[in-house]
């Protein structure tokens, strides 16, 4: 039998869409791309997680 990680884990990390016409949208744009960048990287530390508990 085949086990395959959670759906959740395996979806696509969603690009965040800004208008950016002034310096402080360009700064706000950046904290929202970086957090993305976190969330992102949080799903794939839980998949390396998951296959941790799969090998055991």
């Amino acid at each position: 039998m085949k086990v395959l990680p959670p759906n959740h884990l395996l979806k696509a990390c969603e690009r965040p869409v800004m208008d950016v016409v002034t310096n402080a949208d360009l700064l706000r744009f950046g904290i929202v791309m970086n957090n993305a960048l976190v969330m992102c990287n949080l799903d794939k530390k839980a998949l390396q997680q998951w296959l941790l508990i799969q090998q055991h």
